[in-house]
């Protein structure tokens, strides 16, 4: 979905054509699997960044297209509203100094980012969701002008005949909205953890990730305002879940399954079965035809692009041309800082660690109906959620998390990283968070409460912190 195209309407023969080809590269990557070609080097760490840009009224500023001609730094780039834009970060090998420098190398970019919205009167800025965005806001009006955004778009209402899509969300205070098109989607910003895997550990990996997200979702929820009202603490799954839903339709002999989901179950004995399910579960959405070779597999990567599970399988290529993959871990918010996120970072990287190294899988520890359920709900109530664990028994969320952080501090240990270093975000930054009750979603939420519906002011003040870098629990209300 990265990389724009030629046009934005479709014919049956393109559907056709690409359907053929998609085929063709599944069955080249079943090779692939069955020859086990992927890249063998050592585990390896990057990440995405969703952000905003705002106006000195803490509105959002549509000035995204020319704040990226600007910064013309190819690891930044569009998003589908003018009023977001996404930092690519660079990749790093897991062992010691690993957290310093995904830190670091945020810090650079987010830095030459804040000098060059500076100049053009806007705020960068990165949060789950904005609390000051209002409906009217999110519409075609300011889409990205890439016309893969209208693609998309048109053939999502294409799939629903026209149907406009309802946000439907009940939390605290409920939410029923309709949008004429798939712009709300851009409500929701996330931080994607990027972790490369061998062919022989990517399936433990993959489930471990799964068995990550809803402590993963309560410890970095930072989304609990949508429209001036207070919804769940992690609001943004169900924005993102409905802003591209068609599901319950059928087309093609296919019962529309959703294309933000948290999957249907653990992987099998291959992440192939995967991309297995892309071609039986879900039909072609974006039939835009390449002119490469099945060595690149593009209409495959494509379909799998547009099909957002909240723990996705990528494959990549290094640059000798030999493939990778990748588990796209899509869970945590972005914000409230840079610290806070590579804390985030490391405490999923120790997790999955712990997980992938006991002898029993995830799939025999905890049912993955229980896992969905749990996700949902730590969504919906962040550190309050009650959360199924390895024992049978279920326990609060950030209890259990507190139980588990010597674990992942003896994983994160293992796998090479400093105690010094594990200490600084693991003790430094998650347990105090945890002890103190205060992630992004609550902070919101207790300043609102004791200053009131000022959505600006609140905005200001976490834009004012966020600047100064020092970790959320430290914040005052």
């Amino acid at each position: 979905m990265g990389q724009d195209i030629d046009k934005s309407k479709f014919t049956a023969e393109d559907e056709k054509e690409f359907s053929a080809r998609l085929l063709s590269e599944t069955n080249h990557l079943r090779e692939w699997f069955k020859e086990k070609r992927f890249d063998k080097s050592e585990f390896m760490c990057g990440y995405e960044l969703e952000a905003w840009l705002v106006d000195k009224s803490g509105s959002p500023s549509p000035k995204a297209p020319e704040f990226i001609e600007k910064l013309d730094d190819k690891n930044i780039v569009p998003e589908i509203s003018m009023f977001n834009f996404e930092i690519n970060g660079s990749p790093f090998p897991l062992g010691d100094g690993l957290l310093r420098k995904l830190e670091k190398d945020f810090s650079v970019s987010w830095d030459k980012c804040v000098e060059v919205a500076q100049k053009l009167g806007v705020t960068p800025v990165y949060i789950g969701s904005l609390p000051t965005v209002k409906e009217d806001e999110l519409t075609l009006k300011y889409m990205s002008p890439q016309k893969r955004y209208y693609a998309l778009n048109d053939r999502v209402l294409d799939f629903r005949g026209g149907r406009p899509i309802v946000l439907d969300i009940q939390g605290k205070e409920m939410l029923r909205v309709e949008h004429k098109d798939v712009m709300a989607e851009a409500a929701a910003t996330s931080l994607q953890i990027h972790l490369g895997v061998s062919q022989d550990q990517a399936v433990k990996y993959y489930n471990a990730s799964l068995m990550a997200s809803p402590l993963m979702v309560a410890l970095c929820a930072n989304s609990p305002f949508l429209y001036g009202k207070e919804l769940w603490d992690e609001t943004r799954i169900s924005i993102f879940e409905q802003a591209v839903n068609f599901d319950n339709i059928k087309m093609q002999g296919h019962r529309m399954e959703k294309r933000v989901t948290f999957g249907n179950g653990y992987a099998g004995g291959s992440l192939f079965d995967l991309f297995t399910e892309n071609v039986d579960k879900y039909p072609v959405l974006l039939p835009i035809l390449f002119d490469d070779k099945e060595d690149i597999i593009s209409h495959l990567r494509l379909h799998n692009g547009t099909i957002w599970r909240w723990n996705r399988p990528l494959i990549g290529f290094n640059e000798e041309g030999n493939p990778h993959l990748r588990i796209e871990h899509r869970t945590p918010s972005a914000g409230p800082t840079a610290i806070d996120m590579v804390a985030g970072m490391a405490f999923y990287l120790g997790f999955t660690h712990y997980i992938a190294s006991l002898q029993e899988g995830p799939e025999e520890l905890i049912s993955f109906e229980n896992l969905k359920y749990d996700f949902y709900d730590a969504a919906k109530n962040g550190f309050n959620a009650q959360v199924h664990w390895i024992n049978g028994k279920r326990y609060n969320v950030r209890k259990l998390i507190l139980a588990v952080l010597p674990k992942v501090r003896k994983s994160l240990i293992q796998m090479g990283i400093s105690s010094e270093e594990v200490d600084h975000y693991i003790n430094g930054v998650i347990r105090s968070r945890l002890l103190s009750g205060q992630n992004g979603a609550n902070w919101q939420k207790q300043y609102y409460r004791n200053h009131g519906s000022c959505f600006k002011k609140m905005l200001e003040t976490y834009i004012e912190n966020q600047s100064k870098g020092n970790p959320v629990h430290t914040w005052k209300i």
